[in-house]
């Protein structure tokens, strides 16, 4: 039997991402902003520069799949898709996103927990960590 892998999807980032940013790190947690005027898009300040977010977004996703929020949901995407597995990429990886090292490193030990972490979706979807020497290999996601 053959079975269809979805080799590059990807998790839109969520102020949910951050939630591990403790002690030191907290200080360099993103903080989400939008324009006081216009379209109404939103950014991070990330190491004191403005950066797009949610980014790379199709537009037939929900936001609670596309930030894996609604695991159920986002496996019943795939099943419509005909996907037996997603490997999951961060997107806000696809870009240098801290000049600071402290900042990177710190960013990248919040994100590995939760990619790391079971996302509640078994071995369809394993989560790709961020920054794999920020918190040293990750245990897997599924």
């Amino acid at each position: 039997m053959a079975i269809t892998i979805d080799s590059d999807a990807h998790v839109i980032e969520s102020d949910r991402t951050w939630e591990f940013m403790t002690g030191p790190d907290a200080k360099h947690k993103p903080t989400t902003v939008a324009p006081v005027e216009g379209s109404g898009r939103l950014y991070w300040i990330i190491d004191g520069k403005l950066k797009a977010r949610r980014t790379n977004i199709g537009g037939d996703t929900t936001e609670a799949t596309r930030e894996v929020a609604d695991v159920e949901a986002r496996l019943r995407h795939m099943d419509d898709l005909g996907t037996d597995i997603q490997v999951l990429y961060p997107t806000i990886y696809t870009r240098k996103i801290a000049d600071d090292p402290a900042a990177d490193f710190a960013l990248g030990r919040s994100y590995n927990p939760l990619a790391g972490g079971d996302v509640g979706a078994g071995p369809r979807a394993s989560p790709v960590g961020g920054h794999p020497t920020a918190s040293g290999p990750l245990q897997g996601g599924g």
